[in-house]
């Protein structure tokens, strides 16, 4: 089963490097189903090992993966309106720049490059 999702998105939030910041992000879509929507999973390198971030030791899962009608495949985060996520992005932005920039689809044992930090979607 297959089903479009639009996400009515008005705002960005995503700290990196410790800086926090907002921006207006426009809708955007994508579908759920098949291999468009990858169970959760950890960042992992291009061999396919999960990578901890050098600071704390820890792994950082990825909420969900979705596949844009770009075909372009984004983290995606969704967090009440006022979670603290700070914290969280900084280090999945240490993983990334050591080359935890992969999860893998559990569907296929595709390892997924993602090019971006995980946007954050706040709910009411």
């Amino acid at each position: 089963c297959k089903a479009a999702i639009i996400l009515p998105i008005q705002w960005l939030s995503a700290p990196v490097n410790n800086v926090s910041y907002q921006a207006p992000l426009p809708p955007f879509s994508f579908s759920i189903g098949g291999d468009n929507y990858p169970d959760r999973g950890g960042l992992r390198d291009s061999t396919g090992r999960s990578v901890k971030d050098p600071l704390t030791g820890e792994r950082r899962r990825i909420d969900f993966v979705v596949k844009g009608q770009d075909g372009q495949w984004r983290p995606v985060e969704i967090t009440s309106r006022t979670a603290p996520k700070d914290v969280q992005l900084a280090k999945e932005d240490r993983i990334r720049q050591i080359g935890g920039v992969f999860v893998k689809n559990r569907n296929t044992g595709e390892l997924i490059q993602l090019d971006e930090l995980s946007i954050i979607i706040r709910a009411k």
